[in-house]
């Protein structure tokens, strides 16, 4: 499983995933200490979970993404994004999955 902590990575592991087919596969999401990645996004949060999910999808199809992640609460680590922003975008995450 290879695992991104963004968009680009997940990006990036969606590719090693096309590259060893059968030996690895992708998830997709946005980790909780770059949570702030949503609103720093070209076109704001909804832009950048909406093009998650385009990926997301994509991959399924693909055979190459199997699981939405990685994200969740990182309220240990909160130096890197504060709670609220965790809390929002995880939810937003968890909707997806859910689908």
């Amino acid at each position: 499983m290879v695992t991104g902590s963004d968009l680009p990575q997940s990006l990036q592991a969606i590719d090693l995933a096309r590259q060893y087919p059968g030996q690895c596969y992708a998830t997709v999401g946005v980790h909780p200490c770059s949570a702030q990645a949503f609103d720093k996004y070209d076109g704001g949060g909804e832009a950048l979970l909406a093009e998650l999910e385009r990926v997301a999808r994509a991959g399924i199809e693909a055979g190459t993404v199997v699981a939405w992640g990685e994200f969740g609460l990182d309220f240990d680590r909160l130096g890197y994004c504060d709670r609220e922003t965790q809390e929002k975008w995880f939810a937003k995450q968890l909707e997806l999955a859910a689908k």
